[in-house]
This record gives structure tokens, sequence and C-alpha cells, in this order.
């Protein structure tokens, strides 16, 4: 009788074990629906589409952008850097083919080989094909967090931690800043929650004494290199060797193992980590052949150094949170480091624990880890001596190794507070709860003196009006944390006192910690409208007509903040501006040597409206340029960079610059009230056009009208007939209340004395105010004006083609990236008829240029970002140039045949060619990537092999036994 009441015992604990453990997957996998809400409810989209807002030509052109609230300003890589390419990763695969080579950024880039575009990464991929990419952001998200958490779990339940420590522990990892600052970003949250999945693995082949789960591990490796944040893997590879070694000591102090057994952690660590290497070799091996292709910072050791910092552990907005605009300088969103306030109590708790020895190695961990971040004498300088490459990688991102390691030991002490109530450490908990109260109270008391007596001067207290955030949001911040502390310590109090049952404690717990890091994060990641999401504009529709009608590659500049670097991929749009974390060194050399290029930070590659022959060999046809930066760069101000006019006129405000704002469009405007003559003095350079606009103040709507005209004289000459005359007569016609473009062609003056007179007269009463927009004279033989708008749209008539050959070569030595710079940067180099060749030349390109070009004929027959085919016929030999990027990885075939591939002018490809007609073939064949898949599947069937022998040498041991024993 008695086994059978054990029998059903054990029975009905199972069935309450699967119940518990099926309701706490319930609520984890509910969690993520919850904190992303307006993505799963109302279909909001998981991209700081409010960022677009702040670029052009959205800023200028959608109406009520300026004014728009940004959600949170660091967030915008998603938007601006990952989802471009993210569309052309899911085109590719569509159309069959391999992501390599990204076409729409710079020159081309390579984005396979820099990993965190995650052109291999399944999960991203698959969503991207089963949904709109601006959704699978959201849902990729939602899934990851609930990867994190089930991980945690499986991780917790193998080191034999109950359901509550499970949960505990599962909610503060995912929940925590460290996490939750990444959401949206693909590539970060992606390779952070395979960190526990990894741990879970090498714990369970610990726990079993068997290799075989450390394989598992491996997979779990190669996820987090597909994910695509190399730190964030070596980061993973140091913490998982740290963790191996605090299990290896245990197991011989505690476990009183030996030898082998006593070492097994860290072979099953390293086990996991050269097979995961191994089977993703495909994506580091191309990483690893691109490394010494970037441009890489120099002295850039990423410290967190200030010890106010480590109160976000406590209060995670009390500097302010990035939404709320109040930040204090220098606060960057990657040092959050908040898992809330409930489990730093219980990661308190296991360091008194059974399992104290692990609880003491993780939070020590941790510690440890902070202690190399604020820079702390030995800490650092042992890590950076051991491991070089971790400053310069960021070390603030180890934070969430931090955060999971202590978010363990916090379900390790939860776990053990449920299951024994140990009253001693429940009073040592209270007390230092009270005492961080008192602290908290103490340091609120400090802020309303401040906040009531800084102004008066009895007291002597400096004012504090730079006080960031304000002293009453320091006030909240701090409060709310109290009302916390206290909720946290009477909670602990009923517990010690038998107030509450298990089941309301684990409940009232739970709901405590994810009501704390929701209220927290909830906000952080930007959830916004889906109408936000790259609206097309009236230039960009201008472009995209213009552009349809090429039949040969081109490439578009956008000057400043118009098209910012990749976004152009959005629209198809090849634009030269480049943001990658990985920039080539190359580029950024050409960037330099141009002379157009805008100052920015290392990663980006902007440009100024600025005419470079080095711009017009990257084959850049089109300019998009917002109207004032035209004007500092390649256009002449009349109002600004030539004198002062000359005036006639009755009305006092004649001839002084204004800013007038007509259809969300403002503009400096030169006031010619009707009647009124403005001239201008001087002799055109060479050959210009003249570009201006007109308009009818509106405050003169109402008037009869304005009849503008401008007239070209030689001085002292009578004026002719005007070259430009029209009436504006907003009161009778709606479409005569817009800026009205004008642009006329002044080459016929060329190098002459001219007069240019602007004239105003009254169509009916005078009086009405007519204002001519800042008239800029353009380069009329580099830039024809195609659209004029708040971002105008010019043709560059002096563009060299995608390919073309050259008979002049100038040779340097092969990698000397100075040197050829030092060549381009010449006065007199002119790309189109000269290149610079690393490497030797034959003699016949070094010698002087004929007096007559070769005559030569190169078409591109066919363009593909990985593969360009082209014809050509030379009369003499030549060097043909590709104005694609010089990379690693790149073949060239003539006539079938194998040629050296050339690196020409820094960032370009070429070949030498001999009289006659050629088909040239460019085509990227990397031997990185081949050879990596070829080391990943060998791995795999080695591991195949391996598991099969091990199946073989279990079963042929236990069949004696099974004889034996029928």
């Amino acid at each position: 009788m008695k086994f059978f009441k054990r029998q059903s015992a054990s029975m009905m604990s199972g069935v309450k074990e699967k119940r518990l453990l099926i309701g706490s997957m319930a609520l984890l996998a509910g969690l993520p629906l919850l904190f992303l809400w307006r993505v799963v409810f109302q279909g909001d989209i998981l991209l700081s589409l409010d960022m677009l807002l702040t670029y052009e030509p959205w800023r200028s052109e959608i109406p009520g952008s300026i004014a728009f609230p940004l959600w949170n300003e660091l967030m915008a890589d998603p938007v601006r850097k990952f989802y471009p390419v993210a569309l052309y990763i899911r085109e590719s695969w569509q159309n069959g083919q391999i992501p390599f080579w990204y076409p729409y950024a710079g020159n081309g880039m390579p984005i396979l080989s820099a990993g965190y575009f995650q052109v291999l990464y399944p999960l991203n991929n698959l969503l991207w094909q089963i949904m709109p990419v601006y959704h699978a952001f959201g849902w990729s998200t939602i899934l990851h967090l609930f990867l994190g958490s089930l991980f945690t779990v499986m991780f917790m339940q193998e080191l034999g931690v109950k359901n509550f420590g499970r949960m505990v522990a599962a909610v503060s990892f995912t929940y925590s800043s460290s996490l939750v600052i990444w959401l949206g970003l693909p590539s970060s949250l992606s390779t952070m929650v395979w960190l526990p999945f990894i741990f879970w693995a090498v714990e369970r082949a610990i726990g079993r004494q068997n290799w075989q789960w450390s394989l598992l591990g491996a997979f779990g490796v190669l996820m987090q290199i597909l994910a695509g944040q190399v730190q964030l893997v070596l980061y993973t590879f140091t913490a998982l060797l740290l963790y191996a070694c605090c299990r290896a000591v245990i197991l011989w102090q505690q476990e009183r193992k030996r030898g082998w057994t006593a070492l097994s952690p860290l072979i099953y660590a390293a086990l996991s980590l050269a097979a995961g290497s191994a089977l993703g070799a495909f994506q580091l091996l191309p990483l690893a052949e691109l490394i010494p292709t970037i441009r890489r910072s120099e002295g850039n050791v990423d410290l967190y150094n200030s010890a106010w910092g480590l109160l976000r552990t406590l209060i995670p907005d009390i500097w302010g949170a990035n939404i709320d605009g109040l930040t204090m300088p220098g606060y960057r969103f990657e040092v959050y480091l908040y898992l809330g306030l409930l489990p730093l109590f219980f990661m308190m708790a296991s360091l008194f624990s059974p399992r104290a020895w692990l609880a003491r190695c993780l939070v020590g961990l941790g510690v440890f880890f902070l202690l190399v971040i604020f820079n702390v004498p030995p800490f650092f300088q042992l890590f950076y001596y051991l491991y070089p490459t971790f400053p310069t990688l960021g070390l603030l991102r180890t934070m969430f190794i931090i955060v999971f390691w202590w978010a363990v030991a916090a379900g390790i002490g939860a776990d053990w507070l449920l299951s024994s109530r140990p009253s001693r450490v429940l009073r040592l908990l209270l007390t230092g709860g009270l005492v961080l109260g008192g602290l908290a109270l103490f340091y609120l008391m400090m802020l309303a003196f401040l906040s009531k007596y800084q102004d008066r001067h009895f007291w002597n207290l400096p004012a504090l009006p730079e006080f960031q955030p304000s002293l009453l949001y320091h006030l909240s911040s701090v409060l709310f944390s109290l009302v916390l502390l206290a909720a946290i310590l009477f909670l602990l109090w009923s517990w010690i006192r038998a107030r509450i049952s298990p089941a309301m404690f684990v409940t009232l717990s739970i709901a405590l910690i994810i009501f704390d890091l929701f209220l927290a994060h909830l906000d952080f990641a930007p959830v916004l409208p889906k109408h936000l999401l790259y609206p097309v504009t009236p230039s960009l529709s201008f472009l995209q007509q213009e552009v349809k009608k090429e039949t040969q590659p081109f490439r578009i500049s956008g000057v400043g903040r118009v098209l910012w670097p990749n976004t152009g991929g959005v629209f198809s749009l090849p634009v030269v501006q480049v943001y990658n974390s990985f920039l080539s060194q190359r580029y950024f050399e050409y960037a330099e040597a141009s002379g157009a290029r805008a100052p920015s930070n290392l990663r980006v590659i902007t440009y100024y409206a600025q005419a470079s022959r080095l711009l017009d060999a990257l084959n850049v046809k089109y300019l998009y340029t917002p109207r004032d930066l035209l004007a500092a760069g390649d256009g002449i101000s009349l109002l600004t960079e030539v004198e002062p006019p000359q005036i006639e006129s009755d009305f006092s405000e004649a001839g002084q610059v204004f800013e007038w704002a007509i259809n969300n469009w403002s503009q400096e405007v030169l006031v010619a009230p009707a009647p009124s003559v403005v001239h201008y003095h001087g002799a055109l350079p060479g050959r210009f056009q003249l570009e201006t606009a007109i308009a009818v103040d509106p405050q003169f709507w109402q008037a009869d009208g304005v009849l503008f005209e401008i007239y070209a004289t030689q001085p002292g000459q009578p004026p002719a007939a005007p070259i430009f005359s029209q009436a504006l007569r907003p009161r009778e016609n709606p479409d005569d209340r817009q800026w009205i473009p004008v642009q006329l062609d002044l080459s016929a003056y060329a190098q002459q004395p001219l007069v240019l007179s602007f004239v105003t007269k009254p169509q009916g009463a005078p009086g009405s105010r007519g204002g001519w927009a800042n008239p800029l004279l353009v380069n009329a033989e580099q830039w024809q004006l195609l659209y004029y708008g708040p971002n105008s749209i010019y043709e560059n008539k002096q563009v060299l083609p995608r390919a073309w050959v050259v008979h002049r070569v100038t040779t340097a030595p092969p990698g000397n990236l100075a040197a050829v710079k030092a060549q381009l940067a010449r006065p007199d180099f002119d790309p189109a008829l000269e290149a610079v060749v690393e490497g030797p030349a034959p003699a016949m390109l070094t010698s002087p240029l004929p007096e007559t070009p070769a005559a030569e004929k190169v078409n591109i027959t066919r363009y593909h970002p990985s593969r360009v085919e082209i014809s050509a016929e030379l009369a003499e030999a030549g060097l043909l140039i590709l104005s694609d990027l010089y990379y690693p990885g790149w073949q060239v075939y003539v006539d079938g045949q194998l040629r050296s591939l050339l690196a020409v002018n820094l960032v370009m490809r070429g070949v030498y060619l001999e009289p006659g007609r050629h088909q040239v073939v460019f085509s990227y064949e990397p031997q990185s990537f081949r050879w990596g898949i070829y080391l990943g599947v060998g791995t795999l069937v080695g591991i195949v092999i391996a598991l099969v022998v091990a199946g073989l040498y279990r079963h042929a041991r236990a069949k004696p036994a099974r004889e034996k024993n029928p």
C-alpha cells in the first residue's frame, strides 16, 4: 500500500512539475508579445522611422517632419543601415543568388564577409522571406526574446534549479537593459540570446561527462557566428572559458574529482568553441579576409570610468534615459546595466546558498569584468595584455555577459530562498535593503535641499542650472525606486514571517520583476507607424523616373544628409556615400583624395556639393543636393559671394535678404518690391547658368501681382530684351502661390563684363513684394539642373562611364596607399586619360600620353554585383578600368583566360588589354568562402562519423550486459 502511495505522490508531483513548466513557457512566450504589443496588435514597425525625418529628402519635403519628436535618436542604425541591406539580401536569395556584394553604397561593399548584415543567419533570413522585411524586424525581436528566455531556463534546469529560479533568471536576463537596448538591431540581439544555449550544452556535457553534448554547443557557436556580431562572439568565447575554469575548480574542490574529470569542463568548452568555429568557417574565413582591408581607429579604447554610472544598476534612469532627451553629456546607450532590483537581492542570497561556490564564481566574474571596464589596475592591464583586441571592440558590450552571470546567480538564490526560507540570510537582506533605502532617502533630501535653497545666498550654495537631468527628474527617479524597494522589503518580510504562501511569494516576485523591467525598458525601442517608412518625396519620385531611362550603370552622389549612406538601396539607387562598421581603408583614402569628403566619423563617408574629377571617375552621374549646400559648394551665390548689388527702388527693403516659407520650403530671398531693379556687376569666369526661383510674398497674394524680368547687358549699354520674363498673379492663379524655378544659360557671356539686372514691375497697383530665391551661378560645363526644389537634382556632364580605357599608367608599390593617394591628388591628374596602378606596368603604357587619343569601344553587356561582363575593342594596348571596389576574391578573365587583377586608383579594378576585341569578365570568386564551406562540411561529416562511432561503441559495450541479463 505504501508503495502505491509513493508512486501516486510521485506521479502527482510529476504532473504538477509539468504544469508549472507549461505555465512558465506560456508566460515566457507571452512576455515578448506584451513587451512589443504595438508590433503585435497595431502592426507598427520596430524601426526608428522618425530618424528618417532628420535626413534629406524627407526632412524638407515631408510636412511637419522638422517638428516631429524623436523617440530615441541613438537607435538609428536599424532603419538607415540594416533595413536597406536586408531588402537587398531578401531579393538576392529570392533570385537564387548569394548576396556577397552590396551595390548601392560607395562603389560596392562586401556584406557577406562583414557578417553583421546576417546574410547567412537562417532565422532572420527565413522571416525576411515569409513576411515584409519591415515587419520581420519586430517579429525577429519577439522570437529572439523568447529564445533567450527558453535557453536560460534550459541552462538553469541543467544546474538543478527549480522552476522559480529558472523564471527569475530568464526574465532578468532577457529583459535586462543589456539586451533591451539592442532591440531592433538584428545582429546584436540575435548573437546575445545564443549565449545561454552554449552554456547549457557545455554544462550538460559536464554533468553527464559526455563529450557529445559539447557538439550541440558547437551548433550554438555556429548560430552566434552567423548572427554576425563578431566581438560578441569573442566575448562569449572568453566568458565560456572563464566559466569552464570555475567549474573545473568546483569539481576539484567541492566534488573531489581528479584527473581528466576535473579538467573536463575546459575540454568540453574548448570542443564546443573549436567545432563551432570550424562549422562557421564559411563566415569566419571571409571575415578574416576582410579585416586587413578595413579602416581601423587608433586608440579607440571605449572606457566607462564614471563611478556614478553604477547607480544605474539600482536606478535605471537616474541620469536620464535616451527617450527623455535628458541624458548626461557622454552617456551612451551601451552602458546600461540593469537587471531589476529584486534579482539583485536574490543574487546576494545566492552567495550563501548550497551552490555558493558557483554563485560566487558568477558574481565574481561579473565584478571582474566591471573592474576591467572601469580601467581599474591591475585588472584592465591584465586583460589588455592577455586579450589585446578586447578594448578596441568596445568594452561596454561585455555587459550582456555580466547580466547573464548575475541573472543565473539570482535564479540560484531565488530557488534557495523558496525551498529553505533561511531566516538569517533573509534578515541580512532586509538589513541591507533598509541601509540602501536610508542612503536613497538621504540622497532625496539632499536633492530637495538643493532644489529649494540653491538660489538663496544665505546658504552660499552654487546655482545648478546645468544639472542634467533636472533636479525634479532625479527626485522622481529616486522616489520611484524607493517605492519599488519598499515593496521588495515588504515581500521579503512577509516571506520570512510566513505571512504569504510559497505560491504567493513566487507569483508576487515574478510579477514585481516583470513590472520593474517593463517599466524601465518598455519605451526604449522605437515602435512607429508604417506610413513613416521611407515615403517617396517629389524629388525622389523624379529621380526614380529619371534613372529608369538609364541603359548603363551609374551612381549618385547625395550631398550632406541627402540619402544617408545605404538608404539609397531602398529605392535601388546606387549612392557613393557609405556607412559601414568595416569601412574600406581604400575607399576612405579615395574619398579624402577627392577633396569632397564631408567631415564625419570613421565609419561614414559623405560628400560636399563639390566638383571632383575623382567623383567623376566613380561614375557619379547625378548630384542630389540640398539647395543651400550647393550654394556652399559648386554654386556662386549672388547673395553672399559677390559684391553688394546696386539698387534702384523707392522701397527701403529692396535688396535686403529675408527668409520666406512657401509650401513648406523656406528659402533666402532677395527682396524686390514692385517696382525695383537690382543690378549685379562683374565678369563670368567661364560658362555658367543662372538658377533662381521667383515668388510673391504670401502677405501680398491678394494684391494684383508682380512681373519678374531678368536682363543681361554689357556695362554702359542700354538694356535689350529681357532674357527672362514671367508674371505671377497669386490672387487669380493658385499655381502661382509657390516657388517658380528659373534656369538661364549664360554661356554666351563667358569671360565678358556683364550686368545682371533683376527687375520687378507691378501688375496693377505698385507695392506688391516679389522675391528672387538665392540666385546661383552654376558651372554649365559640369552640371545640368534637372529638378529644382529643397533638394535639387543635377546631371553631371563630365561623368566617366563605369568602365573605360586609359593608355597612360603611373605605378606605385603594391599596398602603398599613401603613394597612390598622392598621385591622385595631383592637380593635373585626369582619370579619363591616366591611372595609378599598384605594381609593374607595360613599358608602352608608362610613356607620355599620345597627342591623339586612341580609339576604343567599351560596353558593359551584363552588370551584376558579383559578375560584370564587358566587351572592349582597342586600337592600341591599354588598361581597362572598372570603377568598382578592388577587393580580395575578385578574378578577371579576358577571352576566357584568367588574368592578373590590378588595383587601380586606390579603389578600382583593372586589367591590361592588347589591341583588338576582347570579352572581359570580372567575377567574385572568394576562395575564403569556398575553403570555409569545405572546412564546415568536413567538420559536419566528422561530427556525424564521431557520433555514429560513439553510438556503436556504446552499443557494443552494452551488449554483454544485455546478454547476461536478458
